[in-house]
């Protein structure tokens, strides 16, 4: 699927999801940086032309990147929904994390309920 047709919630749901395995595959836990590294080498649906993509606000006639909101979205609503916490810069999965079905989870209706 090509993230750059997707609605907003199934970007959310897909990076959310995304994080998840990448953590996983990294023993758990990691940077923000080294989460985006692993998406640029590894993701098939994250492409690097979507993370490199830059937009210009209609508001504010400043660029911005869609993906660096989005990824601070999902990051910030999966410690709110208690999937992994933050602690000096590394994210870590909790047992909630490490344990969930990625494949019957919708990451957009849990974060409507936070």
């Amino acid at each position: 699927m090509d993230i750059f047709k997707m609605t907003n919630s199934q970007k959310e749901d897909i990076i959310s999801k995304e994080i998840i395995i990448a953590l996983r595959k990294k023993g758990g836990s990691d940077t923000k940086r080294a989460i985006i590294e692993y998406f640029r080498k590894n993701s098939e649906v994250i492409t690097e032309e979507y993370i490199d993509f830059r937009r210009i606000s209609e508001k504010s006639n400043k660029e911005y990147s869609p993906f660096e909101f989005f990824i601070n979205f999902s990051l910030n609503y999966l410690e709110r929904a208690e999937f992994l916490k933050k602690e000096n810069k590394i994210y870590t999965l909790t047992d909630k994390g490490r344990e969930a079905n990625l494949e019957v989870l919708d990451f957009s209706a849990i974060y409507k309920k936070i």
